[in-house]
């Protein structure tokens, strides 16, 4: 049963992220949060915050050099 699960998590956590980041190159710490996220959306958890399109009151960055830090979060793509 864990293995299936893990298996759906791994999806999950994967197609998430590629929907919301398209352009996005993974790494170290990019593997962290991509199951980070995933991992509290299935309990509940869906930083609606970092999801929604940017507005002016938003707290997140399309500069490549600030969010590869992972010091502030990035702009999702909006369609």
């Amino acid at each position: 049963f864990l293995i299936i699960l893990l298996v759906f998590f791994v999806a999950f956590a994967v197609a998430s992220e590629s929907v919301l980041y398209p352009q996005k190159k993974l790494s170290g710490p990019g593997i962290f949060y991509l199951f980070r996220m995933a991992y509290w959306s299935m309990f509940g958890e869906h930083f609606l915050s970092d999801i929604d399109a940017p507005n002016s009151t938003s707290e997140c960055t399309t500069d490549p050099s600030i969010y590869n830090t992972y010091t502030t979060v990035r702009c999702p793509t909006a369609v």
